[in-house]
């Protein structure tokens, strides 16, 4: 028998549980009207009373009281079969927010590695540089540069950063920098604004202090405030450009960009990717194995940029 006046049942299910059509509207999100009108419907459907209807409310008849616990064992086991399906679609669903310009270069070039390993994945990114509230936001994880983390979230802390310069290698031969270079005259400088709230970031002052570089007689400054990172300015030789290891890494590395200063020349942050969730939050397989995942990847990161350096070594002290 096809099953119908679903709606109808579950009015009428709620009205003999509750007692009243008031009561069945409050758990249902409906008008006590609408509760009614679904039982006058499912009373002509059967051509049967199912209450009587008077001033001070309504009772229900002997033929709606013959199935009230029938239903209510139905009515549950429906909402057992629901509450399975939203668990399994749960099981293989994970949701992830994390900086814009780490998403855009270093997450998403990894991400294919973890694909192949779960194709079944419902995988929800959120590039935000919003500072995701994890216990209130439906987010399983969040992808973080910041500092050590309270104890309302579990973390596993991934890697550093370091803050260099960086541009194109035709740039750097235009202008003829060098490790050894001590000005920076005629050379234009890249600023991004509130790139983040780590107050050892190094902006240009901060980082020409720190190597005794003089940019007094630089060749102009372009600044950005909407800009996530300062790396598209860099790709499109609009000047020498602030930026963190992490992001310019895979740059670095095909020979997109370049660090004309070394990587000796780096400014170490204080804050660390961490990736973060709920404390005390059951996790699903699909889950545990994307911190194993993110947590190796993060291991061969590390590694590179330790080869980074150590080339970088090499290169200073044959100089």
């Amino acid at each position: 028998m096809r099953l119908s006046h679903l709606n109808a049942l579950k009015a009428l299910e709620a009205t003999l549980r509750l007692g009243s059509f008031t009561k069945a509207a409050e758990e249902l999100g409906v008008t006590p009207a609408a509760v009614g009108q679904q039982v006058r419907a499912l009373e002509a459907r059967v051509d049967t009373a199912l209450f009587d209807r008077g001033k001070t409310g309504v009772e229900a008849t002997h033929a709606a009281q013959r199935v009230r616990e029938r239903l209510s064992f139905h009515m549950a086991g429906l909402a057992d079969v629901l509450a399975d399906l939203q668990d399994a679609t749960d099981e293989a669903r994970l949701s992830l927010t994390l900086p814009a310009s780490f998403a855009e270069n270093w997450f998403t070039r990894r991400l294919p590695a973890f694909w192949q390993a779960h194709r079944d994945i419902d995988l929800r990114l959120n590039a935000s540089n919003r500072m995701i509230d994890l216990q209130k936001e439906a987010f399983d994880f969040a992808l973080r540069f910041c500092g050590p983390q309270g104890g309302e979230v579990d973390t596993v802390d991934l890697f550093g950063d370091f803050v260099l310069p960086v541009c194109t290698p035709r740039l750097a031969q235009r202008h003829g920098l060098a490790s050894d270079r001590v000005t920076l005259d005629g050379v234009p400088l890249v600023h991004l604004d509130d790139r983040t709230p780590d107050d050892r970031w190094a902006d240009w002052p901060k980082w020409a202090s720190a190597f005794g570089v003089s940019t007094a007689n630089a060749g102009g400054d372009l600044r950005y405030q909407e800009v996530n990172s300062g790396l598209s300015a860099a790709r499109l030789e609009q000047g020498l450009v602030l930026a963190g290891l992490v992001e310019a890494h895979d740059a670095l590395l095909g020979g997109e960009l370049v660090a004309p200063f070394g990587l000796s020349r780096s400014c170490p942050t204080s804050f660390r990717y961490r990736l973060v969730w709920p404390a005390r939050t059951r996790r699903s397989a699909v889950q545990e194995g994307f911190i194993d995942w993110l947590t190796e990847e993060a291991a061969r990161f590390r590694a590179s940029v330790d080869q980074l350096f150590e080339a970088d070594d090499r290169d200073a002290s044959r100089a």
